[in-house]
């Protein structure tokens, strides 16, 4: 039962990677998902350069085995996309998002990686503010619902006398909307 450290932040490790995966399948699209795949599985990769870099025998070898991670390979390479798409949706990832972070690493260029730390902090900041809309939408629809029933119950009948608000045959709104 008594997990060593390593064993407690590889496990941290996985759920933040299952967090960016089904975050990035519940809300973009195929080729925005296929960023967050490469980053999970990659955890760094180059800015796109328009020209392709080849690994050695030696580093292709290590990234097979597992044993290195593919962080000279440009991300329009593991992606096989455009490089101007890759762009693209870089863009709009670490600028608009701020779910991707974007480091110069001088005359290399450039890499891209999730933090882990920071994505979770702006899920949880869009969940909270999605549950505020929420529950503004829902006092505003009891608000309106409300009314309109009020509206309707109080209407005179040209046959039958006018009726209250609550009557006999109206439930309260808060017992319809629960």
């Amino acid at each position: 039962m008594d997990d060593t450290v390593e064993q407690q932040e590889r496990r941290a490790q996985e759920v933040a990677e299952r967090l960016v995966q089904n975050v990035a399948r519940a809300f973009y699209d195929d080729d925005t998902v296929a960023v967050f795949d490469a980053l999970v599985n990659h955890k760094y990769l180059k800015e796109p350069s328009g020209r392709k870099t080849k690994l050695s025998e030696e580093q292709a070898a290590a990234v097979e085995a597992g044993q290195a991670e593919p962080f000279g390979r440009p991300l329009d390479e593991v992606l096989q996309l455009r490089p101007k798409q890759v762009r693209k949706l870089m863009e709009n990832l670490t600028r608009n998002e701020r779910l991707v972070r974007k480091e110069d690493i001088g005359n290399d260029g450039s890499f891209f990686y999730i933090d882990y730390n920071w994505f979770k902090g702006v899920m949880d900041f869009r969940v909270g503010l999605m549950k505020r809309i929420l529950k503004e939408m829902d006092s505003a629809s009891k608000v309106e619902c409300g009314t309109l029933l009020s509206a309707h119950t109080t209407t005179t009948h040209p046959h039958r006398p006018s009726r209250s608000p609550l009557g006999a045959n109206v439930l309260p709104v808060s017992a319809v909307l629960q």
